[in-house]
């Protein structure tokens, strides 16, 4: 309870971004086509495994994002791994390269179709290797909107479990006082080495001086 006090406490409440804590980045991005070109629609998700952190991280490196895709013939969703490129879905697996996503924005599985614009493709391969190098844009509240080379909308955020400082005082305080009590308790308990046997010392016998 005094660690979820010390948490809330805190000044600044949750718009204080804690330096240390358990993090991890989550990212999602849309590709899609403007009003007058055929319709297309690409979705990118990924999130990292929490790990500590010692100061408040704004990027991330990303080692699989799950694509999904909406076009006008078709639709499709494989996971990928990052760096290989290698990419799994119920059908199998393959490597994913130039052709291949544009086969997927134009609806030509496996085949590069020239009705697929090479923007879409340069722009959809540049963040999925921007996320494998953790070279995302960084994290940001609000995300991002692009309408140039292509339109895109980008989340990238930071989540997890934060430590303020108040919280590390607060700590601090409690095992002090763990210690303190569990010395007195310690004492009380240990018994005096003096009458440990529970004998007594004998009087001494007094001394006459002779007449």
């Amino acid at each position: 309870m005094g660690f979820i006090a010390a948490q809330i406490l805190c000044p600044g409440g949750r718009y204080e971004k804690a330096n240390t804590g358990f993090y991890y980045g989550f990212v999602s991005a849309r590709f899609h086509s403007p009003m007058e070109e055929p319709y297309y629609e690409f979705r990118i998700r990924g999130e990292t495994e929490s790990r500590w952190c010692w100061s408040y991280p704004t990027n991330f490196t990303y080692r699989k994002l799950d694509l999904e895709w909406d076009t006008e013939p078709s639709h499709g969703a494989v996971t990928l791994s990052l760096p290989s490129l290698i990419h799994e879905s119920p059908d199998g697996k393959g490597t994913l390269t130039r052709a291949v996503l544009a086969g997927w924005i134009s609806g030509a599985k496996n085949d590069k179709n020239t009705s697929a614009s090479q923007r879409v493709v340069n722009a959809m391969l540049g963040f999925i290797e921007a996320a494998g190098r953790g070279s995302l844009p960084p994290v940001k509240h609000h995300g991002y909107f692009y309408k140039e080379p292509v339109d895109v909308e980008i989340m990238h955020w930071t989540l997890g479990l934060g430590i303020s400082w108040l919280a590390y005082i607060w700590g601090g305080i409690w095992l002090l006082l763990v210690v303190l009590i569990g010395r007195r308790l310690w004492k009380r308990q240990t018994p005096n080495p003096a009458n440990a046997s529970g004998a007594t010392t004998p009087p001494s016998p007094a001394t006459h001086n002779p007449p």
